[in-house]
């Protein structure tokens, strides 16, 4: 999911008006700024994600993705910021979701993290399934069918059992890589055209 910042400048006529020599290097200071924005955007999503969520691995952490500028594009430059594909599921909290089982019954929600493995993923021996078939119970909960296991006496729920499950829309994506690009892009702009047109050493 790409997000699209456009910045408008007068580059491509001042490009033409510098002249051959200098008027080269626009190409490349464009695509370099907006590298460099781009990259802004990006660190300010994954700090805003740090605080939202509790990244349980380097592949969510990581999700945040940018597609390079390249100075080929002249005179329509441009950089994406998105998420990685594969990441998909992290979509649900930028734009909001219903999630629905695969099958005609419910989704599990786990409700301990015991019952995960180093990948975050929910172990095959702390499945629903596999947990029935070591003793575990269903029990209809305030709120709805829980799974329950026993513990030291003690009847514990680790999975509840919903139709469906609402998410949030959390992350205003869009809004943070506008208001970062935004703040940057003056500076960054300046700085890299002030490279691109610097005589060789």
């Amino acid at each position: 999911m790409p997000v699209e910042v456009k910045i408008e400048t007068h580059a491509t006529a001042l490009a033409h008006d510098l002249g051959d020599v200098t008027g080269k290097q626009f190409p490349f200071g464009a695509a370099l700024a907006l590298a460099r924005i781009a990259a802004v955007g990006r660190r300010a999503v994954k700090s805003e994600m740090a605080r939202l969520f509790t990244l349980r691995n380097k592949f969510s952490a990581t999700s945040v993705q940018v597609n390079r500028a390249e100075k080929g594009d002249w005179p329509d430059v441009k950089a994406e910021i998105g998420i990685e594909q594969r990441r998909s599921y992290l979509l649900d909290h930028i734009t909001g979701a219903t999630r629905k089982p695969q099958n005609p019954r419910a989704l599990a929600i786990p409700l301990l993290d015991r019952l995960r493995g180093p990948s975050v993923r929910v172990l095959k021996t702390q499945r629903p399934q596999a947990l029935l078939a070591n003793g575990a119970y269903r029990i209809e909960g305030r709120n709805g069918p829980l799974l329950t296991q026993k513990r030291n006496g003690t009847a514990v729920p680790v999975y509840a059992f919903e139709r469906s499950a609402k998410i949030k829309a959390v992350l205003p994506f869009e809004e943070i890589v506008s208001r970062a690009a935004w703040t940057a892009y003056s500076r960054e702009l300046r700085k890299a055209f002030e490279q691109a047109i610097q005589p060789p050493k």
